[in-house]
């Protein structure tokens, strides 16, 4: 978690504040020591042009800062469990100017069992009388000693080999100089990350291999970014791992994302995994030039590119779905055309003319399949699927399908009681239903699968009821819903074995 205070404002940032004069930001990560236990790095980031600089002895200017940070047991902020008041001098420099490229960073490391603590925070110019900030906020703490856990991301701003013992030394030899704000400039090539994970011993094995994935994950759909390679590696489990990986960026679009890790065994199942969200400026559509692209300019109805931007609905990030939702009625036919033209360079760089007359086919296949009587297609859960993911590789299209028998769920799956026994169920007859079967999806996972069903047999829109797809909807007892809730909880029907079998 992380607040900015005072100037630097942008635009994700939850809370701004006021001050008199000194401007910094301050976020809090959660680790676990060597010895297993949970400590909390609280991470300050000062603009060093909002403080005063005074000249020494040598002729150069230094500035001084007095730093109180207080964590209170109690939310009256009267019994403290850690205090720590200091003096924060900066580097020196040649002159006053040159302050304005500099920032101060300041770590304080405290060790926390769970729990919720309020938190202070007192930063002081000594060089000005009247330059002060404080804050009050709250740091939480939940680690279960025995699970895989994922402690807190860093984005890195800097970092250079630990030549002695400093606050900022890591575990990997480094030290690490975070860069706390969640917004990317539109320049930006790359982005370092920096994590830890802790118990993976625990759960394989000394020694046993396991992978380690860290990837950039769409904000809104959770779904891997398609062209922006994250990193995979696989190595052996151990009490502690670190992860310092420097993903490249270049090609990545305007837009809010995550950036993740995950454990996963060899088999590729998740056991923990740590999301930290950021958002990557770029050009806006209203400043996109087409240049020498003109596979658009014989569309000369406004309605018809109105049309092709919604159809984006499902794929959009926050930005364009923002655009869609309130200003797409409200714009010039060139600057619709600039918004897709920015769209498919963006995102299909290599060849934009190609991704959107691809999209613009499927696009007219959900117009024709999934439009509902009060939606369009790219509003309908069949249509984005079938807009996100293509075209299904097999079809389970049943009606009013009767179900002949049914059996407790495998009890290692459902982690249930083995001696758990079911009551005889009289036959009934599901609501209508499809699954729709991928043998490999865009975001690279195999065999998953989406049920649709039609809620009060009403098959003029099917609802998305579940999904093993990363990121979609999730219901524990979609086969019961299915059989209105005839079929008993951690039971399987003919529609599970339909589901586990793809066909």
């Amino acid at each position: 978690m992380k607040k900015i205070l005072f100037a630097l404002t942008i635009g994700i940032m939850p809370f701004v504040c006021n001050s008199q004069g000194v401007n910094l930001i301050y976020s809090f990560t959660n680790y676990v020591s060597t010895d297993n236990e949970s400590y909390v790095a609280v991470n300050t980031s000062i603009d060093a042009s909002s403080i005063e600089y005074v000249q020494k002895d040598n002729g150069k200017y230094q500035a001084e800062l007095e730093m109180t940070l207080i964590v209170y047991t109690d939310t009256l902020y009267t019994k403290a469990m850690y205090a720590e008041k200091k003096i924060v001098l900066s580097p020196e420099i040649a002159s006053p100017e040159s302050r304005n490229f500099i920032s101060l960073y300041d770590i304080q490391k405290v060790s926390l069992p769970n729990g919720t603590y309020p938190f202070y925070l007192k930063v002081k110019d000594k060089n000005s009388s009247s330059k002060f900030v404080e804050a009050r906020d709250k740091i939480i703490v939940n680690y279960t000693k025995d699970d895989v856990t994922v402690s807190g991301i860093t984005l890195v701003s800097s970092f250079e080999k630990t030549k002695t013992n400093n606050v900022f030394g890591k575990p990997n030899g480094y030290d690490i100089y975070p860069y706390l704000f969640e917004k990317l400039t539109a320049e930006a090539k790359q982005m370092t990350v920096y994590a830890e994970i802790y118990n993976v011993d625990k759960l394989f094995g000394n020694n046993a291999p396991y992978i380690i994935n860290v990837a950039i994950e769409d904000y809104n759909t959770s779904k891997v970014v398609a062209g922006v390679a994250g990193k995979r590696t696989k190595t052996n489990a151990k009490n502690m791992e670190t992860v310092f990986e420097t993903l490249n960026i270049t090609d990545l679009p305007k837009g809010f994302y995550n950036v993740t890790v995950e454990v996963r065994d060899t088999n590729n199942m998740l056991y923990a995994d740590r999301k930290y969200a950021f958002y990557k400026d770029g050009n806006s559509f209203e400043t996109f030039v087409a240049n020498d692209e003109t596979y658009l300019d014989n569309i000369t109805d406004i309605n018809d590119l109105i049309d092709d931007i919604e159809s984006l609905y499902p794929l959009a990030n926050k930005i364009e779905r923002e655009f869609i939702d309130n200003e797409l009625h409200n714009k010039t036919i060139e600057q619709l055309r600039n918004f897709l033209y920015g769209y498919w360079a963006n995102n299909y760089a290599i060849n934009p003319e190609e991704g959107y007359r691809e999209y613009h086919k499927r696009a007219l296949y959900a117009k024709q399949h999934f439009t509902a009587p009060t939606k369009k297609a790219y509003y309908t859960d069949m249509g984005r699927v079938y807009m996100i993911y293509g075209e299904p590789d097999n079809i389970i299209d049943e009606r009013y399908k009767q179900n002949t028998g049914i059996k407790p769920n495998n009890n290692v799956d459902l982690g249930i009681d083995p001696d758990i026994v079911y009551a005889n169920t009289t036959a009934f007859t599901y609501l209508p239903y499809q699954m729709w079967r991928y043998n490999q999806t865009p975001f690279g996972e195999a065999n998953r699968t989406f049920v649709f069903y039609a809620p009060m047999n009403n098959i003029s829109e099917y609802r998305l009821l579940h999904s093993d797809a990363k990121g979609e909807t999730t219901t524990l007892f979609w086969e019961r819903v299915l059989s209105r809730n005839i079929l008993p909880e951690y039971t399987e029907g003919d529609a599970g074995v339909q589901f586990k079998r793809g066909y």
